[in-house]
């Protein structure tokens, strides 16, 4: 019996030692993100999915569908270069380490602070993770810093609920997109302003900022469970509590175990 409640009282300690701590303000993902589509686009206009416009708001072309490249993080695999796909590999391992503390991590913290005092990181998840690219025959548009692109994606999102779009430019750095320019439209869709292709994160609130048929949201999980789309994460405390409960009845076997062992060798 003291060998079966020493083994228990290790295989407690183990686990305790061996499982991850996940931070309170930390960002997660919706479980498909890994194996969803990138967001549809809806079309600017007949014949161009979006629209280049220069400082003054004006458009200066129209890019047909055929034009954008768009690829998911589900699709990094079978990326059109081997550009894309390190962009998205790196991409989705640095949104998983994000914290408030510093870099983008921080700059996000801060604009979501600013539409509400209460959320932090651990309020929102990335929602679609995908990269974006323009043809030859209209990257070049781009390189007029004044000139940005015009995008509306159908995301599903909630009437007056916000999100957040973060870029991670070709050079490796992250930039937030200003909050001003990502418009909820009220029918599920956001219009955004990128002044650079990329790699885009679309951020939405835990549990608010999708909707359904009937009122619940099964495809967001949350941050603070520590659960992410490829179940690497598990929930940690409900297989700690499964071997508390059986240490209790190893302890519980051997304490009434001895009981009865000495209740029989009392002398009459």
């Amino acid at each position: 019996m003291k060998k079966l409640l020493s083994a228990a009282l290790v295989l407690l300690l183990v686990f305790a030692l061996s499982t991850p701590v996940y931070a309170a303000d930390s960002v997660s993902f919706v479980p498909s993100v890994t194996i969803k589509a990138a967001p549809d686009i809806v079309p600017a206009e007949p014949g161009s999915a979006v629209v280049i416009k220069d400082a003054q708001g004006k458009e200066v072309a129209g890019v047909p569908e055929e034009d954008v490249v768009i690829t998911p993080a589900s699709q990094a695999e079978d990326a059109p270069s081997e550009d894309i796909k390190e962009r998205l590999e790196n991409a989705y391992e640095e949104l998983g380490d994000l914290n408030a503390e510093s870099g983008i991590g921080h700059d996000l913290d801060e604009a979501i602070k600013e539409t509400d005092a209460s959320l932090t990181l651990a309020d929102i998840v990335v929602q679609h993770l995908f990269d974006l690219e323009l043809s030859e025959d209209y990257e070049g548009y781009l390189d007029d810093e004044n000139n940005y692109l015009e995008l509306t994606f159908d995301i599903g999102i909630a009437e007056f609920k916000d999100a957040w779009v973060i870029i991670k430019q070709k050079d490796g750095g992250w930039t937030m997109v200003d909050s001003s320019l990502v418009v909820n439209n009220g029918d599920g869709t956001i219009t955004v302003r990128l002044y650079s292709a990329g790699t885009i994160a679309i951020l939405v609130e835990t549990d608010t900022g999708l909707p359904s048929a009937d009122g619940s949201n099964p495809d967001v999980k949350s941050p603070q469970t520590g659960v992410k789309e490829d179940g690497t994460a598990a929930d940690f405390g409900a297989v700690a509590a499964a071997l508390g409960a059986a240490a209790a009845v190893v302890f519980t076997a051997v304490f009434y175990g001895k009981r009865r062992e000495e209740e029989k060798n009392r002398p009459e």
